[in-house]
């Protein structure tokens, strides 16, 4: 081994004793409900493409309309050019979220992190929960500002921190539904508190864009209360990418002083995708409503096996178990039963997650649940059994 490369293949090394390398594994996708992974076919419930949009066929040929016409990509010699048909797409989110702009990132985790590193300047304090998606993490710690964390969902413990700070500038941080746990946020509880304090809200919105609201615009689309609204293009819009609404003012903040190395330049068939994805998500309301029903469902029958899920009705279920070992367990049997759940991970204030998610979406029936249904419980009894 060469001298140079010590450190690291030790660091691997470590890593695989203790079961943490990250390995891809390739699949290939059906639909929406399943896919082809190790040469099988498995039920899957990891997708986080809610309506199915990511095949939809009047999506693909928008995106390949936008090919034809503009090429693939948008580079430009000129950090401060972009393509007409961006600036349009994005005029179009602002008015679909109800906000004076909006303005295009890679991904989610670019546009959270970037966002809250130039946002957090050093007389301000920054509020995050602990479950907050780790992209909101990264950018408050390469803020200038003062981090403070409160517990998962404890507004009031916010509320004595928000009592405590010296700094003028307060912003508030939050996921509207929880990536990790599923649980939705006391949106309207942090919007009095914000102005209370007068606090800048800034809520993610990733997970309820698409599959809930008004039109589908989300949770936080009707509150013009909150100052940012961010979210993924890669969840129930079935495409690429993340974004911020805010207004004009806060967007020329942030192009102005986000790192140079921030691009804001999108593939033209990508804003072809999302073009065709903005035009059809008010139309779904039909297959929203299926969704809710369905997580609606799966919750009670869930409820039934034992299990404390996420209130309401969104896509995304969260199961806790009393060790992390019993989350292991189940998803190794449910790989047995061809079928795959999400993995999911630890947040700040936990060391290791004891919780299994599992994300529905449009294209599963009613008999797909029910043989996810069936597969916890023989999974309960195999336990019971080796008690």
């Amino acid at each position: 081994m060469s001298e140079k490369t010590i450190f690291y293949a030790e660091t691997v090394k470590q890593l695989e004793r203790q079961k943490r390398v990250r390995r891809f594994k390739p699949m290939l996708p059906i639909n929406g409900a399943f896919l082809i992974y190790e040469d099988e076919k498995f039920l899957s419930f990891c997708s986080h493409d809610y309506l199915a949009l990511a095949d939809n066929p009047v999506i693909k040929k928008n995106a390949i309309k936008h090919l034809l016409q503009h090429g693939i990509t948008a580079s430009s010699e000129s950090q401060d050019l972009y393509l007409t048909c961006q600036k349009e797409l994005e005029q179009n989110l602002s008015k679909l979220l109800k906000r004076p702009s909006a303005l295009f990132f890679p991904s989610r985790y670019e546009a959270n992190a970037t966002i809250l590193a130039t946002l957090g300047h050093s007389e301000a304090t920054l509020f995050l929960d602990e479950a907050c998606h780790p992209s909101l993490f990264q950018g408050a710690q390469e803020s200038d500002a003062l981090l403070q964390r409160y517990p998962h969902g404890r507004l009031d413990r916010l509320e004595h921190y928000l009592e405590d700070t010296q700094n003028p500038t307060k912003i508030i941080v939050t996921e509207a539904i929880f990536s990790s746990t599923g649980n939705v946020a006391s949106l309207p509880t942090l919007i009095e508190l914000a102005e209370h304090f007068n606090a800048i809200l800034y809520v993610d919105d990733s997970h309820s864009f698409g599959v809930t609201g008004l039109d589908g615009m989300g949770l936080c689309a009707h509150l013009e209360e909150i100052d940012f609204i961010t979210g993924s293009l890669s969840k129930a819009c079935g495409a690429y990418g993340g974004y911020v609404a805010c207004s004009e003012m806060f967007r020329n903040y942030l192009t102005s002083l986000a790192p140079t190395k921030t691009t804001f330049l999108f593939p033209p068939p990508i804003i072809g995708a999302i073009e065709a994805a903005l035009d059809i998500i008010p139309e779904m309301e039909g297959e929203r409503k299926q969704l809710q029903q369905r997580s609606h469902w799966l919750r009670n029958q869930l409820k039934e096996l034992g299990f404390s899920t996420s209130s309401g009705s969104t896509p995304l279920i969260s199961l806790e178990f009393e060790t992390p070992e019993e989350v292991d367990n189940l998803r190794h049997f449910l790989k047995e039963e061809k079928i795959l759940v999400g993995p999911t991970r630890s947040f700040f204030g936990e060391e290791v997650s004891s919780r299994l998610n599992i994300a529905l979406n449009v294209c599963h029936m009613p008999d797909h649940l029910t043989r996810l249904i069936e597969s916890i419980k023989a999974f309960q009894k195999t336990s019971v059994a080796c008690s």
